[in-house]
């Protein structure tokens, strides 16, 4: 009750959005505490002597109780198989050795033209990409130079070398793009944005270069990393 207190505190103030969720789990762990309430105020509040709970045999004959036994082993058998083999078809369906699909990764701009003038690259023009990111799941967001994201579904035509991106929250957001793609991890999406015609050139970056893949684990470290 204090810990799930502290956190439903912090998701309400800190405008977290799990809210009712964790609201829910306070309001189940009072309800388990309920019945021993007085006695946990008498010994923790009060600082009084508090005698046990009386427990009483929750069946009335061994019989009953050892088919509760069996019962209960079933179930947590059935939930232990069920969560192993959800998260296995999850690994394989998107771990690291999961098929990626054609436009898999994390792009950078390198330069954009418009209407065949090339684009300084402003930091603070926010209809100019940043950064593109093709994911699994037929997912990928757009970053502009401003840092505002858009999400969008993907349809990849690997034949046509067409990519569609379709609005994941207003899906009247439409953009089919041509896209190249070099060897050296290069990637050229180019069409009609807006009215203009648009064609940038993008690099791909290394995903294992960010510190989530590069820093290992320590055991003992001297001096914070961050400092």
């Amino acid at each position: 009750m204090a810990v799930l207190g502290n956190v439903v505190i912090l998701n309400f103030t800190y405008d977290v959005p799990v809210k009712i969720y964790s609201a829910n789990l306070l309001l189940m762990a009072i309800f388990l505490a309920a019945p021993d309430m007085p006695r946990i105020f008498n010994l923790v509040v009060r600082h009084r002597r508090t005698e046990p709970a009386e427990i009483k045999p929750l069946y009335a004959t061994p019989a009953m109780h050892r088919a509760s036994l069996v019962f209960r082993s079933l179930l947590v058998a059935y939930a232990v198989f069920g969560n192993v083999a959800s998260g296995h078809a999850r690994f394989v369906s998107s771990g690291p050795d999961a098929p990626k699909p054609p436009l898999f990764g994390i792009y950078d701009v390198q330069s954009m033209t418009r209407n065949g003038q090339a684009v300084p690259l402003v930091i603070t023009d926010a209809s100019i990409w940043k950064r593109v990111v093709f994911s699994q799941f037929d997912r990928a967001s757009m970053r502009s130079m401003t840092d505002s994201l858009t999400r969008y579904s993907v349809q990849v035509d690997t034949t046509a070398k067409t990519v569609l991106l379709t609005g994941r929250f207003d899906t009247t957001v439409k953009m089919k793009l041509s896209y190249t793609r070099a060897s050296n991890g290069q990637l050229v999406l180019s069409g009609r944005v807006a009215g203009d015609s648009i064609v940038a050139t993008f690099k791909r970056i290394d995903e294992k270069k960010y510190l989530l893949m590069s820093r290992r684990f320590n055991w003992i470290q001297e001096q914070p990393f961050n400092r």
